[in-house]
C-alpha cells in the first residue's frame, strides 16, 4: 500500500512543491472569501434549522431529548462541549497516528526525507532570510518574554483568571513537548541549514504556535465584535501559526511529520486552554476591571 501511494505522491508532488507558495496562496484566498461572505448566512441558518427541531416532537423522546442537549449552542454544556470534546478526540488519534508512523518507519518517514531533499532547492538567500525570521519568533528567547508580557497584560486588563488559561497550555504543551522530543531522540534533517543540539520530534515551533500564539488570538477574537474583525483576526492568526511552523521545514530543521505533530500537540492544549477560558467565562470568573 505505502508502495502505491509513494509511487502516485512522488510524480505529482513534485510538481505542486514547484508551485506551493501559489498554491497556498489561491487557496487561502478562496477559503477567505467563501468565510467572508458565505459563511455567516450559512450560520444562520443552521441555527434556524437547530430552533426549529428543538421545538418538535419526534418519536424516541430520550434519544431526542439527549440529542437536543449535545447539540444545545446557547449552553457551553452543549453544543460547544460536543464539539470541543469530539475535536480533542479527533487530534489526538491523528497524533496517534503520525507518532506511530514516525516509530514504525512507514510512508510518512519516507515521505519527511523527500520533502527534505526537495526543500534544499528552495534554500534561495532572500527565502532563507525571511523564514529564518519568522522562525526566530518562536525561540525561547523571544517566546518566553512575549508569555510573560502576555500574562501581565492579561492580568492587568482582567484579573489573575484571565492569564491562567494561557499560564496552563504554554506549561503543559512545552513540557510534552520536551519529553516527546528526548523520549523519541529523532535526528534533526541532514539538510538542516542551522546547527540545533535538540531532538527533531516533535517541532516545539509549532506546539507553541497553537499552544501560544493561536490561544492569543482566540483571546482577541473572543472580545472582537463584529463579523468582519472576527474573520480578520481568525485568518491573520491562522495564517501566523501557519507560517511560524512551516519557516521550519522550509530551512530544514525539522521534517514535516515533526510540525504535524507539533500542531497537533499544540491543538490538544489549544482546545483545553479555550474551554477552561470559556468555563471561567460562564461563570463570571473573567471580566473586564470595566465590568466589574
Amino acid at each position: 500500500m505505502d508502495a502505491l501511494l509513494w509511487a502516485w505522491v512522488q510524480p505529482k508532488g513534485t510538481f505542486l512543491l514547484a508551485h506551493i507558495g501559489w498554491w497556498f496562496l489561491a487557496w487561502w484566498a478562496v477559503l477567505w472569501l467563501f468565510v467572508w461572505k458565505f459563511a455567516k448566512p450559512i450560520l444562520r441558518r443552521l441555527h434556524k434549522i437547530m430552533r426549529y427541531f428543538r421545538h418538535i416532537h419526534l418519536p424516541f423522546p430520550r434519544l431526542v431529548n439527549l440529542l437536543k442537549i449535545r447539540f444545545d449552542y446557547q449552553h457551553l454544556s452543549g453544543l460547544p462541549l460536543t464539539l470541543a470534546a469530539t475535536v480533542f478526540l479527533a487530534v489526538a488519534l491523528l497524533l496517534t497516528g503520525v507518532v506511530e508512523d514516525v516509530v514504525e518507519q512507514d510512508f510518512i518517514v519516507q515521505f519527511d526525507h523527500w520533502i527534505a531533499a526537495s526543500m534544499v532547492e528552495a534554500h534561495t538567500e532572500s527565502v532563507v532570510s525571511v523564514f529564518h525570521t519568522i522562525t526566530l519568533l518562536g525561540t525561547p528567547a523571544i517566546i518566553v518574554p512575549l508569555w510573560m508580557i502576555a500574562l501581565i497584560l492579561l492580568s492587568v486588563l482582567g484579573n489573575r483568571y484571565w492569564a491562567f488559561p494561557l499560564f496552563i497550555s504554554f506549561i503543559g504543551s512545552i513540557s510534552m513537548a520536551t519529553l516527546g522530543k528526548y523520549g523519541f531522540a529523532r535526528p534533526r534533517p541532514m539538510e538542516a541549514l542551522f546547527v540545533i543540539h535538540s531532538p527533531s520530534f516533535p517541532s516545539a515551533h509549532s506546539t507553541l504556535a497553537m499552544s501560544f500564539y493561536a490561544v492569543c488570538f482566540y483571546l482577541w477574537w473572543r472580545r472582537t465584535t463584529g463579523w468582519n474583525g472576527q474573520v480578520l483576526i481568525a485568518f491573520t492568526g491562522m495564517s501566523f501559526v501557519l507560517l511560524l511552523s512551516g519557516s521550519r521545514i522550509i530551512i530544514g530543521v525539522h521534517y514535516v511529520s515533526d510540525v504535524l505533530a507539533g500542531l497537533l500537540l499544540g491543538s490538544l492544549w489549544f482546545i483545553i486552554a479555550i474551554s477552561l477560558y470559556e468555563w471561567m467565562n460562564l461563570k463570571h470568573y473573567i471580566q473586564f476591571r470595566s465590568d466589574q
